[in-house]
């Protein structure tokens, strides 16, 4: 995967040097090889997990409640642009932009578990991001 932002070696020097502040929610992947969050189109489109119960980290262990939902949907809504910090395999912590929210599922896992799945868009504006 191409780098196009600053690394680091973990998420709280990430959080730290970015300085986002305290108020900002921020979204953190982790790369697993059994994880259903996804970075597609060349870091243009992220798929994340909605909040609950996993196996792995991006694998729902059990059935995601609406209500768990809450705080992520109201962020998502309220705030235009959301960094995302993603940690790629070999562990060091990747800073790949800010995103915005475009659309929601509520899937069903291999196993029978209703999931929620957001997509999210890169965030393009003409100055820079960091």
């Amino acid at each position: 995967m191409k780098l196009l932002y600053p690394i680091f070696k973990s998420y709280y020097e990430a959080l730290e040097k970015l300085n986002f502040g305290h108020e900002i929610f921020v979204i953190k992947m982790s790369a697993h090889s059994k994880s259903l969050e996804s970075v597609n189109h060349n870091k243009n489109l992220i798929k994340i997990l909605g909040k609950g119960k996993m196996k792995y980290p991006g694998y729902p262990s059990g059935n995601q409640n609406a209500i768990n939902q809450t705080i992520i949907m109201k962020t998502l809504i309220n705030n235009s642009q959301i960094p995302v910090l993603y940690k790629h395999i070999d562990g060091h912590v990747e800073y790949i932009g800010l995103y915005r929210h475009l659309y929601t599922n509520i899937k069903i896992s291999d196993n029978g578990f209703r999931y929620y799945e957001f997509t999210l868009q890169r965030y393009n504006n003409s100055r820079s991001e960091i």
